[in-house]
């Protein structure tokens, strides 16, 4: 199951199965929501994840770890020091009975991921509707991105990525 939280142009995730659940870019002005979302859903947190360093947001990961006890996952080169695991490309998280493959996906930030699983990317800031994440900043890199997009391409046709209020296939062919 996948239930989309936004705090302006910012999105975070929670996803479920079988009663277990993961985080996805918390936001910290969204920390009762997810917490009535979970005791509502009987979920228990299993791990938190940040996909990438943001600039735009405070996460509220720091704040969920306190208190429910999960895991905070990173990138192995995030710079932050509350991750309690540093996670690589191709790494697996799993969740109740739903498996999310890492995908090291720089370009937007030098430490960014997406999740893909459930025949859904979730590319934090990387893909954006109509666009892709800026390079301009954190270690961002144009060269890095585009390597990334054509690596994205390579997901097979039915994967859709999930971002904004829209659910959308994720890269065009050509």
């Amino acid at each position: 199951m996948i239930k989309q939280f936004a705090a302006g142009s910012c999105y975070s995730y929670i996803l479920s199965s079988e009663n277990e659940a993961l985080a996805v870019d918390p936001h910290i002005s969204l920390v009762d929501e997810y917490k009535k979302y979970l005791a509502k859903n009987k979920l228990t947190l299993k791990y938190i994840v940040d996909t990438h360093t943001h600039a735009d947001h405070f996460s509220s990961a720091a704040v969920l770890k306190k208190q429910y006890g999960a895991p905070i996952l990173m990138h192995e080169k995030a710079i932050s020091s509350i991750a309690d695991k540093r996670i690589k490309d191709n790494d697996q998280i799993n969740v109740g009975g739903g498996v999310f493959k890492v995908i090291y996906t720089p370009g937007h930030t030098d430490d960014a991921i997406s999740l893909n699983g459930e025949g859904r990317l979730f590319s934090g800031d990387v893909l954006l509707i109509g666009s892709v994440g800026r390079t301009d900043f954190q270690n961002g890199s144009p060269e890095f991105m585009f390597d990334t997009l054509q690596r994205l391409k390579t997901l097979p046709d039915d994967t859709y990525c999930v971002r904004g209020m829209i659910i959308m296939k994720s890269v065009h062919r050509r």
